[in-house]
């Protein structure tokens, strides 16, 4: 589960297939050490917090996992994909063992879904739409719930928006496929172009399968190559066709609460690759390229 600020990037992409614990920082930064977030329980301005994690099963790690996010103040988690396992009897019961594990929260909580291969069509453990039925949707979505549909938040004045979608997977007969000239891709671009129109400035893209792993038994790109590439080149700033961002080997991203000038004269004193600072937009980006600085819009 992540504990992040939204603001943290133009354009995020997160993915099933691994999850990771929640991630504060406090303290204040000095000249001999990295400068630092300031994060409280409280809402940061302009901020919010959410979960997001994929391979659940019913053990003791998962029951841990629930319970950090019960304890959080995360305000909806992002469910993505392979869920039960058929470790609980029916695809039911684990959706009352996401809820008993969840008392802070409540059985009202946002605990959205999207589907992955384990619950797909022929998936060996469920069905996505069992699970569906008793995890519904609480954020008011468009779309196809659990396989395709994206929302808002917050609900009132909205500064991001959340895409899930279901790259190479079979749901209800259709199978999800964003090659260009696909009604899939349509709408995946139609859903981009309408947060930009609205003013919507970041743009959360979830699904199950991803492209990049380090994991052994996912050497390929999962995801396609189609929608990789798509979401990179839509992100607000340009993606260059053979930039560090499509090798994997670059992050935009900003820390609350500190300077987006300060940031970027700490990374640029590691002299450890480009580093970009975006004044503008808020964010500071760094890759593994050779040495170099620049100010961009």
């Amino acid at each position: 589960m992540h504990r992040i600020a939204v603001l943290v990037a133009v354009s995020l992409l997160i993915a099933g297939c691994q999850s990771t614990s929640p991630q504060s920082e406090s303290g204040s930064g000095s000249s001999s050490e990295p400068p630092r977030a300031e994060l409280s329980s409280s809402r940061v301005a302009g901020a919010f917090t959410f979960g997001a994690a994929g391979d659940f099963g019913a053990t003791k790690n998962t029951a841990r996992s629930l319970a950090l996010l019960d304890g959080s103040d995360a305000e909806f988690f992002l469910a993505l994909g392979d869920f039960d396992y058929d470790m609980t009897p029916t695809d039911k019961a684990w959706c009352r063992y996401v809820k008993k594990r969840l008392p802070s929260k409540g059985t009202s909580y946002p605990f959205e879904l999207v589907a992955g291969n384990h619950e797909q069509d022929g998936g060996p453990d469920g069905r996505v739409r069992h699970f569906a039925r008793c995890l519904p949707d609480r954020l008011g979505s468009s779309g196809t719930y659990a396989s395709q549909y994206a929302f808002t938040y917050p609900r009132t004045d909205p500064f991001a928006k959340v895409i899930m979608i279901s790259p190479r997977l079979t749901v209800d007969g259709h199978r999800y496929t964003y090659a260009r000239g696909t009604a899939d891709r349509r709408w995946l671009v139609r859903q981009i172009d309408d947060a930009r129109a609205a003013g919507i400035r970041w743009v959360i893209v979830g699904m199950h399968h991803m492209c990049l792993s380090t994991g052994t038994d996912h050497r390929g790109c999962d995801s396609g190559h189609a929608v990789h590439n798509l979401l990179l080149r839509k992100k607000g700033h340009q993606v260059a066709r053979d930039s560090q961002h499509t090798h994997g080997h670059a992050i935009d991203f900003f820390l609350p609460n500190v300077p987006t000038r300060r940031l970027w004269a700490w990374v640029k004193a590691q002299h450890l690759g480009g580093v970009g600072i975006y004044l503008h937009s808020g964010f500071v980006h760094m890759d593994t390229g050779p040495v170099r600085f620049w100010s961009g819009q």
